[in-house]
């Protein structure tokens, strides 16, 4: 249960299992797709552009990195202001996510995860795509994965997981835009968005913020998934529920069990 204002709400997975499964398999079963593999460590820095509003006035600073990865709607805000991603990460299983990207541009790779709705891969044909599976403790398609096949830990929302695949990436520096949690009064998101959410009021340190219910659980959990990188030095841009809670937030003074571990491999028999 997460709390926002004086209310309840229980949060459930957007689809259901066996539909995730069936996306899941088809994905793995779809010819000529790449797979996301591990990559040495990179000395530049990274700027990890979510979809939040307050990307709105922060994303002059993009520029500023040699390497962009992009998540949701910030993928078509960015390259409609002349600025193009290196990859992109999509997670929801859902169609409307189409709608969201935009038209694919062929400058970019592609990183959807094997969840992502059939006919989002359909949208990707011809461009560089490289697929990757989401790790979940208690998940069994993880046993039917394909050997040599990487499933990445994470969080509760496309940013965090993006987080996760910015370190294996190589990248050890990431600034990161438009991570809000939060909405404004007049803005859900940096543009237009295909899913209308309906705002609700949370009080941090004194500051009403709005927010959802899931926007809320990704910023309740980010410190928790900042503790399970301490190896990443971020940086928070723009203004928003996230950005406030990140500033109390400290490493902690010994890094927990399977700290830096951003993914596992089936090596066994299928």
């Amino acid at each position: 249960m997460t709390a926002v204002g004086d209310r309840t709400a229980t949060l459930r997975y957007c689809i259901s299992e066996s539909q995730r499964a069936m996306h899941v398999r088809s994905a793995i079963a779809r010819p000529g797709l790449g797979r996301l593999q591990p990559a040495e460590r990179r000395p530049e820095a990274i700027a990890l552009v979510c979809y939040g509003p307050s990307l709105r006035t922060t994303w002059q600073y993009v520029r500023r990195y040699p390497y962009v990865i992009t998540c949701s709607g910030s993928h078509r805000f960015l390259l409609d202001r002349g600025i193009v991603p290196t990859w992109h990460v999509d997670v929801d299983p859902r169609p409307h996510k189409i709608t969201l990207l935009g038209t694919p541009d062929l400058r970019v790779t592609y990183l959807p995860c094997s969840a992502c709705h059939p006919t989002y891969f359909d949208h990707l044909q011809d461009q560089r795509v490289l697929v990757w599976h989401a790790f979940h403790s208690d998940d069994p398609d993880m046993l039917h994965l394909p050997v040599g096949e990487w499933a990445l830990t994470g969080g509760c929302d496309v940013g965090q997981r993006a987080l996760v695949i910015a370190a294996m990436l190589g990248f050890r520096t990431v600034g990161i835009f438009g991570m809000d949690g939060s909405m404004t009064p007049t803005h859900s998101h940096a543009a237009d968005h295909p899913k209308a959410r309906r705002a609700r009021e949370y009080v941090h340190e004194g500051v009403t913020y709005l927010t959802t219910p899931g926007m809320l659980q990704a910023a309740q959990t980010l410190a928790h998934e900042l503790d399970m990188l301490p190896a990443l030095d971020v940086r928070f841009y723009g203004r928003g529920l996230v950005q406030a809670m990140m500033r109390s937030w400290k490493p902690p003074a010994r890094s927990p069990k399977m700290a830096n571990v951003v993914a596992l491999v089936r090596t066994g028999p299928k």
